[in-house]
């Protein structure tokens, strides 16, 4: 996926941190940079993966999806968490089914990351609120399949 860049750099053992470098919105935010990093996921970057569910809001341009990039970035730069375990999901333009089809690939994709035993994944789905019943499909997919001991972040 083009959305996930750091899966490439972790199957072929380079620095999964290196997409930040060529990434849109972070190089738009590094020409006017005065410094400021939103702290709103610092939780989801530094501590330990739960099954985490959290909901970010507010106007459009306020920085939620660099936001949900940062912690990207944060989580790609951790040592106990394998690039693959992170899915980062542009919500643009889906419908409940894409985004119900969207969860099942994600985690075929990353299956890889289940050897030995199957570990959590950190799910980025940014601009969900833009598909109608998102909150349906979220709950149906938390409360009957492993997405529920995921940390999942959502925005919009």
């Amino acid at each position: 996926m083009d959305a996930n860049p750091w899966w490439r750099a972790a199957a072929a053992g380079t620095d999964p941190t290196l997409w930040v470098r060529s990434h849109r919105l972070l190089l738009d935010r590094a020409r006017h940079d005065l410094g400021y990093r939103a702290s709103i996921l610092d939780d989801v970057a530094t501590n330990a993966l739960s099954d985490l569910l959290v909901v970010v809001t507010g106007p459009r341009r306020i920085g939620k999806s660099v936001a949900l990039l940062d912690t990207v970035t944060a989580l790609c730069g951790r040592g106990d968490v394998d690039p693959r375990q992170i899915l980062h999901v542009p919500c643009d333009g889906m419908r409940d089914r894409d985004l119900r089809r969207v969860l099942t690939l994600g985690r075929e994709l990353t299956r890889s990351v289940d050897s030995p035993q199957s570990v959590r994944r950190v799910w980025l789905l940014d601009e969900i609120t833009g598909i109608a019943g998102w909150t349906s499909v979220l709950k149906a997919a938390r409360d009957g399949t492993d997405f529920g001991d995921d940390t999942v972040v959502v925005s919009g």
